[in-house]
């Protein structure tokens, strides 16, 4: 082997050796990508799951919101609905005196008993669901305003 030979030996050893070195490094940093990858993934992952969470979240608070009543809303169809049931009533009182002699005066009586006992059961089943609205938008509320902080609406 003459020098020359010798220099290119030396040269190509080197180089080998550069050659090593970079391919361990660029293994090192292909591992840590690996990892960082791994997490970044399971981040991800964490976060599609938290976001198909508040996304049910959002759409059944919105769906309650189409739903609720306001006060008024309530009160108008209470008003309504007491309304009818004396027209109904009175209807009903109309017809009795035209087909009742006078010899069924007590069953009239007992009509009237029947109509009046309905109107109060009425009047307070209705005001039993007002109250049952009126906590459920008070629910509704405490969960809107986790909703909003949420979301930033």
């Amino acid at each position: 082997m003459n020098n020359t030979d010798r220099l290119e030996l030396r040269s190509f050893e080197s180089d080998v050796r550069q050659l090593l070195k970079a391919y361990q490094d660029l293994k090192s940093k292909l591992r840590s990508m690996r990892t960082e990858l791994q997490s970044k993934d399971a981040e991800i992952e964490r976060l599609e799951s938290e976001l198909r969470s508040s996304r049910r979240a959002y759409s059944t608070l919105k769906t309650a919101r189409m739903l609720e009543v306001s006060d008024s809303d309530l009160k108008e169809s209470k008003l309504r609905i007491t309304r009818l049931v004396r027209e109904v009533n009175k209807c009903i009182r109309l017809l009795s005196a035209e087909t009742v002699d006078s010899e069924d005066e007590n069953m009239r009586r007992l009509e009237d008993e029947t109509i009046d006992s309905a109107d109060e059961d009425l009047i307070r089943v209705e005001d039993e669901i007002i109250e049952s609205q009126e906590e459920e938008k008070e629910e509704m509320k405490v969960d809107d305003s986790g909703m909003r902080s949420l979301f930033g609406d």
